[in-house]
Parts: C-alpha cells; structure tokens; sequence
C-alpha cells in the first residue's frame, strides 16, 4: 500500500472465492472435438455442471423413483443456442433408472469440456439433447473478412473484422493495440505449456506487426480453436475462431474482461468502446 508491504489479520480476510487459472485446463491435452448448441431441440439448452455438481447428479440418476422426483438439481451453467464448447473427453456412464414399478437400465454420455473459462461436464442421457458433436475439426464457420470503424474514447480505427453467428470478431493483437493510451492498457504473451494466450494488465503493448489491418473482403473458414484466454492469469469466457493461424474472439468477451463498455451505432455501423465506463449496464442510463 502505498509502495509498502503491509499485513491485513486473518481474522478480517473473509468469503474466499477460488479462482479458476490455466493450468486445469492445460492438463485436459487435446480437444477431441466441439460440441454446438445447434440442434432442432437448441432453443432448450444445456446444462453444463462442475465436477461436484456432475457427482451429484449421478446420484440423483440412481436414487429411487420418490427421492428422485423431488430431488433438487445441482447448480449449473446453461449453453444457450450457438454457444460452443471445446471436447476433451467422452465417456460412456451406466445407470439404473428405478421407477413406480420397473427399473431399467440406461446409459449416458459424460462430455468434459471447457466452457465460461472452466472445465465442466455435459450429462447426455439421449433425451432430445441441445447440441451436436463435431468430431476433431469438423465444426467450422465461413466468414467474410471485412472492414469495421470503431472509436476507442475519442481515437477512430478501421479495423479488420469477422462477423460469425452476428457477433464481430477481432485479433486479440488489434485490440490490445486500440487500448495503447487508456487505462484498460494490457500487454500480450502467449503461454505454449498450456495453449493460452495471457493479457497482461497495465504493460504496454508489444507490438509484433501487422496491427490494425483492413479486411480485404475475401470469404474464409474460420475454425474453433482450442486456445484459450486468459486476464492476469484468471480463464476469460470466450469463444476463440482460428483463421489463417490466427486467433480471434467476441470483442464483447475482451472488452467484458477489461471492464470497458461497449456500444453499438447501428444506424453508421459503428462500435464505440468506453474506457471510462464499466462493461455493466448501467441501471440510470436512459432506455431506446
């Protein structure tokens, strides 16, 4: 504090929360494939549960018709439609389903996957699932490389951009370069051992060439990738799209990890990210 190294008591250190980081997700290895929130039955979603709350579940899975019915399930994280995770593992998981009268037995697909920057599970008993698997790099997008305005406080780029399922995409690069000069400045390391690519808050960015480049309006593929981001440390939820080698994510994502607003100018096509204010609506800003 104040360029001191002070002591706080224990006893005033309350609520600890633990903080997910790279090196869970690294040990997963490879991803075999991608799951898509993009079957007919999407509009119902999918839950994807942490370790203990997939625990609890299996429970609850075995447990007699009565204790099952009014059983309350594990808290978990909805995948809505187009949300996309990477796979690392599948498993197949028997069970006895006990009803009124009869028990059968049934069997389900356990999925690993990394989903809102941790690693969670998708219980997949056959029943009208949400999504669809694409084994290894079978999921991929087509997408136009155009050109974008945006104005980062007062400062005007023209940027390249990718448009996938309507949301706009960015060269991680890009954007740490339009935050040069403002208090959301973050610097750019990418981490081999565990396939992350680390922002670095408060470190001037490095340029490596090649920032701020227009689209040049020819159409792509763009991949999921199995890169992940991180903030500090910390695993940001994002979705990440490798095109050309590169890798691009929501811009919305970053700028949510940043604490910076984002807004949109439909009527010019324009993105106006506000450095001064947070990425949470405010409950006073006028409606329309």
């Amino acid at each position: 504090f104040n360029s001191r190294e002070c002591c706080i008591q224990k006893k005033y250190l309350k609520r600890f929360k633990a903080t997910p980081n790279g090196s869970g997700i690294a040990k997963l290895g490879t991803p075999i494939g991608v799951m898509v929130i993009d079957s007919p039955y999407r509009a119902y979603g999918e839950q994807a549960y942490t370790a203990a709350g997939l625990e609890s579940l299996k429970k609850i899975k075995n447990a007699p018709w009565k204790e099952r019915s009014s059983a309350k399930l594990p808290a978990s994280v909805k995948m809505v439609e187009n949300d996309w995770a990477n796979v690392y593992k599948t498993e197949e998981y028997n069970y006895v389903e006990q009803g009124v009268s009869v028990s059968q037995e049934k069997k389900a697909t356990i999925y690993t996957i990394v989903f809102g920057g941790e690693v969670r599970y998708v219980f997949d008993d056959g029943r009208a699932p949400a999504f669809t698997y694409y084994p290894g790099n079978g999921y991929s997008k087509q997408t136009t490389a155009n050109t974008q305005k945006i104005y980062v406080d007062l400062n005007e780029y023209n940027v390249q951009a990718y448009n996938i399922n309507g949301n706009n995409y960015f060269k991680i690069r890009d954007i740490a370069k339009m935050m040069e000069g403002t208090s959301k400045i973050f610097d750019i390391e990418y981490d081999a051992g565990t396939n992350s690519i680390n922002m670095i808050g408060y470190f001037d960015y490095t340029e490596a060439g090649g920032e701020l480049a227009k689209g040049d309006g020819v159409t792509k593929t763009a991949y999921a990738s199995s890169a992940f981001l991180t903030y500090d440390g910390v695993p940001v939820s994002v979705a990440c799209y490798n095109i050309d080698g590169n890798n691009y994510f929501k811009l919305r994502d970053v700028t949510d990890a940043l604490d910076c607003r984002v807004e949109w100018n439909s009527r010019n096509n324009v993105i106006n990210i506000i450095t001064t204010l947070s990425a949470k609506e405010d409950p006073n800003e006028a409606k329309g």
